[in-house]
């Protein structure tokens, strides 16, 4: 009899194109990982399979009434952040088409749409074509168009490192960050971080397009040229991330049965832990306008 070898989802191994077939059973969550020689196929315990598919559709939200959101906290279910302040270590990535309104918000507790945020990309003003960051309590950068560039499709890249302090942004594979701000260790209400809202913010709703939504509760900076899809800036596309161990990944309709125009319901989670994305409010509805 036969047995697969265990790993767990921070310790999965990347293997190479000579290892097609090895198989693990992943003991956090129950996943049997099948390695297909670039990448891990991965088979759920309730039997549902995420393979690498190309990228095919995006979310629309309407800068009316849609949002989606995703329960990331700090604090209040263990700590997927963190369980103070100073030691917070994470990335956030996606795929954005601004039009106008808010981009996303991360509100600390009790993490209502229109709480006060922790963290937020929101437009200047109101109908304007340029964005600011507003971070750890106070507004950190007001972004140029050809940081974050109208209407075209964007990447876009926070991270902060526990072991510095500093937090950094990346615009559209960019290897010199646009932000790079060093909190200095001090309280910012980070581990009270609570509901992250997509298209949805203090300020009102976004109308946008997203797409490839990820998270890691660690700092990926050194990372940005396999999470933008290259290591030309301009030149990149959502691609697969699966060997970076997300612990979300939303591919907004690519593993959702999604039809350009349909309803955007729940968007589900193929990453390690998080939770799935549900709709918080109005009808985002599915896109084939992809980078």
């Amino acid at each position: 009899m036969s047995t697969l070898n265990n790993t767990t989802s921070s310790t999965r191994p990347t293997l190479g194109g000579g290892d097609i077939g090895k198989s693990y059973f992943e003991t956090d969550t129950n996943n049997i990982l099948v390695w297909d020689g670039s990448s891990w196929q991965i088979y759920q315990s309730d039997g549902v399979a995420y393979p690498w598919t190309a990228n095919a559709y995006s979310v629309s939200y309407d800068g009316t009434d849609d949002f989606h959101t995703i329960v990331l906290d700090g604090r209040s279910t263990g700590g997927v952040l963190a369980s103070n302040d100073t030691d917070i270590e994470m990335t956030f990535s996606f795929w954005f088409k601004p039009t106008d309104g808010v981009i996303f918000t991360w509100t600390h507790l009790p993490g209502t749409a229109t709480a006060t945020p922790t963290i937020q990309l929101t437009p200047t003003s109101s109908g304007g074509t340029t964005y600011k960051l507003y971070l750890d309590l106070n507004y950190r950068h007001t972004f140029s168009n050809s940081e974050i560039v109208p209407s075209a499709w964007n990447h876009f890249m926070l991270t902060r490192s526990k072991g510095t302090n500093v937090w950094q942004v990346f615009c559209n594979g960019n290897s010199t960050p646009v932000v790079s701000y060093n909190d200095g260790g001090s309280l910012g209400d980070r581990s009270s971080m609570q509901n992250l809202y997509i298209s949805r913010g203090y300020w009102g709703y976004g109308q946008h397009i997203f797409d490839h939504v990820a998270f890691w509760n660690t700092d990926k900076s050194s990372n940005l040229a396999a999470i933008y899809g290259s290591s030309t800036p301009g030149s990149g596309s959502p691609s697969d991330i699966s060997s970076l161990l997300p612990y979300g990944w939303w591919r907004m309709g690519d593993n959702n049965g999604a039809s350009n125009g349909g309803a955007a319901g729940t968007i589900t989670n193929i990453g390690s832990t998080a939770p799935d994305m549900g709709v918080g409010g109005g009808s985002p509805t599915y896109s084939t306008d992809i980078k």
